[in-house]
């Protein structure tokens, strides 16, 4: 077999040997599975599994968060809003405790507090909904 090198971002490089790790395979095994499951899923887009949407939601929500935790503006907040109102209308879970606090958030330590411990509540709404 002739090797390749390629360049990742350090995040994506850490969590492919996270999961490497975790089931006890090569990294580029799970490359190669990872690349399986998108061909899967570009072959039938209207297929993806129900897991597979709510990965993306939380993932989208977590990344909104992030970005508006450590710039909360008013572009960011728009944002970070609409992407909770896509989560409240494509899977149906009730958000509204999760918009209080952004409208509110003012960049505090506390309010940084408040807004980590709803996102991870509006995270288990999520999963316990459409779990």
């Amino acid at each position: 077999m002739k090797w390749r090198r390629i360049n990742l971002p350090e995040n994506v490089y850490r969590e492919i040997a996270r999961v490497a790790r975790s089931r006890g395979i090569a990294m580029w095994k799970v490359v190669v599975e990872m690349v399986s499951v998108y061909r899967a899923a570009r072959r039938q887009p209207g297929k993806r599994p129900v897991s597979d949407k709510v990965a993306w939601y939380i993932t989208k929500l977590t990344m909104s968060a992030g970005e508006f935790r450590g710039n909360p503006n008013d572009r960011n907040r728009k944002y970070f809003m609409r992407t909770i109102e896509q989560i409240e209308s494509r899977l149906e879970v009730d958000l509204s405790e999760l918009k209080s606090v952004v409208r509110s958030y003012d960049g505090s330590k506390q309010a940084r507090k408040t807004l980590n411990d709803v996102v991870k509540l509006a995270i288990m709404k999520i999963i316990e909904k459409t779990g």
